[in-house]
């Protein structure tokens, strides 16, 4: 009996679906004979109740839990969290709640030494196209004791591609207030946004490209920058599918160690 697969997902929308299906199909072509769930978080589900709209959501500890009455007693739960955060954390505590199955934990998309490689790989080509302007890459920033990552991923980008890229947060952190100050300080007229959210949903529309003051777009323009927008999540980089199967096959092996 080959091990089910959860992945799990933190929105409903349009573009959360288009993502969902690209990653599903990298993961079905790796592990064809897998039962492929999906499971969604605790805060998802809250919000679709509120809508009555929730009748095919489950949390992935009740799907976990579903499966030992078939007869499973071992599941991948492969988290698509970017990284290792606060809504992680909450979900191997869910699922590690669950008895009589064996939740086996893939790790986020951005764990490992190689997964940042893997990400830098992807994102070469639009940035090498773009010598002549600064790459802003704006994630959603954290409160957990992983916020250094952000800083970390910056210092990695300018490593491999110079020092046109800079990176920044719409909320928590690390602060990033003075991120726009220092591009334009830098020389630069033109600034491509690129964001760091696995699915552009509500924060790339609100936070990043939105009308309101505050809105990275926005605040780029008051100094006088022209501003490109890649429009897609990490989700739907081409290659961000087999980083996500390469975690489910590290799940599976852990089990055998």
């Amino acid at each position: 009996m080959y091990s089910p697969i959860i992945l799990t997902a933190s929105g409903t929308s349009a573009a959360a679906e288009k993502t969902c299906r690209h990653i599903e199909t990298s993961v079905k072509r790796h592990f064809p004979r897998h039962e492929i769930y999906w499971g969604y978080s605790s805060r998802v589900v809250r919000q679709e109740l509120q809508k009555k709209q929730s009748a095919a959501l489950q949390q992935p500890a009740d799907i976990a839990s579903t499966l030992t009455t078939a007869g499973h007693r071992q599941v991948v739960v492969q988290s698509l969290h970017l990284i290792p955060g606060h809504e992680f954390h909450a979900l191997q505590q869910e699922v590690r709640q669950v008895e009589g199955i064996d939740c086996l934990i893939g790790m986020p998309i951005l764990y490992s030494p190689t997964d940042y490689t893997t990400y830098m790989d992807l994102l070469a080509p639009y940035i090498k196209q773009r010598s002549d302007r600064a790459v802003l890459i704006v994630g959603h920033g954290t409160r957990h004791a992983v916020w250094p990552i952000y800083l970390a991923l910056e210092s990695m980008l300018q490593r491999r591609f110079g020092s046109q890229v800079f990176m920044g947060v719409v909320e928590h952190f690390p602060l990033t207030n003075d991120v726009e100050e220092r591009i334009a300080a830098a020389g630069f007229k033109k600034v491509l946004m690129i964001p760091f959210f696995l699915v552009a949903g509500m924060h790339f529309r609100r936070d990043m490209i939105g009308d309101q003051p505050d809105s990275w777009k926005q605040r780029l323009k008051k100094r006088g920058l022209q501003v490109e927008v890649m429009s897609d999540g990490v989700g739907l980089l081409p290659g961000i599918g087999e980083l996500v199967a390469n975690h489910i096959t590290a799940a599976m092996s852990r089990a055998q160690e």
